[in-house]
């Protein structure tokens, strides 16, 4: 007879093995928040990281659709060029004749130009997603300072965030 060799944990035994105290344990690096006073500060300090973060989102945003501004522009002159050059070009032209080459080059810098406007457009819709997100976290804490009757800390601290960074945030 053959002994059979199992690896089945029963419940009882996993509660055994991994014992942790309630209260322990959870996302690292989260500070231990032990006063009021702590917290508001906790909550002051995440208002200000948020909104210079949402800055330099906004930041990104604003070049992202500068860049697609020009290259959009770029896409319609070479519309332009590419329907310039392909009038000198018939079924009969030779593939070696400059306007046929001269023609794929352009056909080919537009293909490149039209994939880099979708990468720049998926982008811009990310970090607006993440704009919109953001301004909604700062939403909330603005309310629960507010809620708390710490108005002027949330004011307080978008002030502050915008004096670090040299911006101009609302709260």
């Amino acid at each position: 007879m053959s002994e059979e060799t199992t690896n089945e944990t029963t419940a009882a035994d996993a509660a055994e093995t991994t014992t942790t105290a309630a209260g322990v344990g959870g996302i690292a690096g989260v500070p231990t928040v032990k006063t009021l006073e702590g917290l508001v500060d906790l909550i002051q300090s995440q208002r200000s990281m948020l909104a210079n973060s949402n800055q330099k989102n906004a930041d990104t945003f604003n070049q992202l659709q500068k860049f697609i501004t020009e290259k959009t522009t770029g896409v319609s002159e070479l519309d332009g060029a590419i329907s310039a050059v392909a009038g000198f070009v018939t079924e009969e032209t030779p593939a070696d004749d400059e306007h046929v080459v001269r023609l794929t080059e352009l056909q080919t810098e537009r293909a490149r130009t039209v994939e880099q406007l979708q990468n720049a457009d998926t982008q811009r819709r990310n970090i607006f997603n993440s704009i919109t997100m953001t301004e909604g976290a700062l939403q909330i804490l603005a309310q629960v300072l507010t809620s708390a009757g710490l108005e002027g800390a949330a004011e307080g601290a978008a002030t502050e965030a915008a004096a670090e960074e040299g911006t101009d945030t609302e709260a």
